[in-house]
């Protein structure tokens, strides 16, 4: 009795692990998602309001829809004390959970380029991020349609395969 609730144990936790990989990437759909939102609204602040950088992150800082973008604080920090570098920047994004190497180079580059240039010059800054982030959106969520179900029964499998192994 005692074996078999060990197996049911096992099976559950190999299941788990792979409930939680395909978690993990429905969630990076979701901080891209929540990003590229982010990069919309900014485009439209700058088009209407040409407000300055400082200002745009304190307007987004504790916005509820943004919530995801747990960097956005510690970025408004480093533009009011002036240390608004690339460094900085990117040790500031690093923070957001379940980003890839790729995604927090695209989010700090997005933010060093942000009021370096004039009206027309951060506009185009932005369409261009918007285009590069839909891009990774679109194949972020292929692989989470793709992968998501084949780590749920990968982890099912693999604890069932061990179960067999023990018995």
């Amino acid at each position: 009795m005692l074996k078999l609730a060990g197996l049911i144990a096992l099976v559950a936790a190999f299941t788990g692990a792979g409930m939680l990989k395909s978690y993990n990437l429905s969630a990076r759909v979701n901080l891209l998602s929540s990003f590229l939102m982010l990069i919309e609204d900014i485009k439209e602040q700058i088009r209407y309001t040409c407000i300055d950088t400082e200002t745009l992150l304190k307007n987004y800082t504790n916005c509820e829809r943004y919530s995801q973008l747990c960097f956005l604080p510690e970025l408004q920090t480093l533009c009011q004390k002036g240390r608004w570098n690339l460094k900085n920047i990117k040790s500031a994004v690093v923070a957001a959970p379940f980003a890839r190497p790729e995604d927090t180079e695209t989010f700090a580059s997005f933010f060093e380029g942000l009021g370096k240039s004039d009206l027309q010059g951060q506009l185009t800054h932005c369409n261009l991020y918007i285009s590069i982030l839909n891009r990774a959106l679109e194949n972020a969520r292929k692989e989470s349609s793709e992968k998501g179900r084949l780590f749920c029964l990968l982890g099912l499998f693999s604890g069932l395969a061990v179960a067999l192994l023990l018995i």
